[in-house]
């Protein structure tokens, strides 16, 4: 029995997954989430994210929600636009009750600051990294005879931090790997909903929240109303 098939076929405590993407811009969030969605559609990749998006799609034979958000500036602390940091706290009000996982989307071959990564992931509250799971992206630009646990354990004292904090979790998905509409999906995606189930159950199938669910509830309702008046202007 194939990864795909194990997972599916397998009792399972979520009865759907639901996920938020969250990481510097340029990091391919958008390009993850149409990989673990199965169809490049879904999200505009090559493009800026401006706001957060969400989309659905069955990928071996669970529900999968997938919200993409706008990526922070690599930059000097404090140069995020206070825009991106607001659709950063209101991300997690697209799929309610909470994302099951957030996942943190660095490349693999750009150099981690986990200074710049903590400022902006603890806007949702330092209870943040009890769902976390790093997901390193443009997994075929690993370094040839380097595979990607080699990667992980050679990195950095900023990555080594941030394994620390997600409590040793991560994932590697590549330019070539994806799901598939009412498939089983490929085995990287496979992989990757296998441990976001595993860290679900290790918080008793908690979805993440924080105290300022509410508050961001209504913000993304102002926030919709104020783009809905921005089209009709235009």
């Amino acid at each position: 029995m194939d990864a795909h098939q194990s997972f599916s076929k397998a009792p399972r405590r979520l009865p759907e997954v639901r996920l938020v993407l969250l990481g510097e811009r340029e990091t391919g969030k958008s390009c993850a989430g149409n990989a673990i969605l199965g169809k490049t559609g879904f999200f505009e990749a090559g493009a800026v994210t401006e706001e957060c998006v969400r989309q659905q799609a069955e990928v071996a034979r669970v529900m999968v929600t997938v919200v993409d958000t706008p990526g922070w500036e690599a930059g000097v602390a404090g140069a995020t636009p206070e825009r991106v940091k607001r659709e950063i706290m209101c991300s997690v009000a697209l799929c309610p009750p909470g994302p099951h996982a957030l996942l943190l989307t660095l490349r693999v071959d750009t150099l981690v600051r986990a200074g710049h990564v903590r400022e902006h992931l603890e806007l949702l509250g330092e209870g943040v990294w009890r769902h976390t799971i790093l997901l390193f992206t443009h997994g075929d630009q690993l370094r040839e005879g380097v595979d990607i646990k080699q990667h992980v354990q050679s990195g950095g004292r900023d990555l080594q931090w941030l394994l620390e904090k997600c409590r040793g979790r991560y994932h590697v998905i590549g330019s070539g790997d994806g799901g598939g509409r009412g498939s089983g999906g490929s085995a990287k995606v496979t992989e990757l909903l296998e441990k976001v189930e595993k860290m679900a159950t290790m918080n008793r199938c908690e979805a993440f929240s924080y105290c300022c669910h509410r508050h961001c509830l209504m913000e993304s309702s102002i926030m919709a109303r104020e783009r809905s008046h921005d089209q009709t202007v235009t």
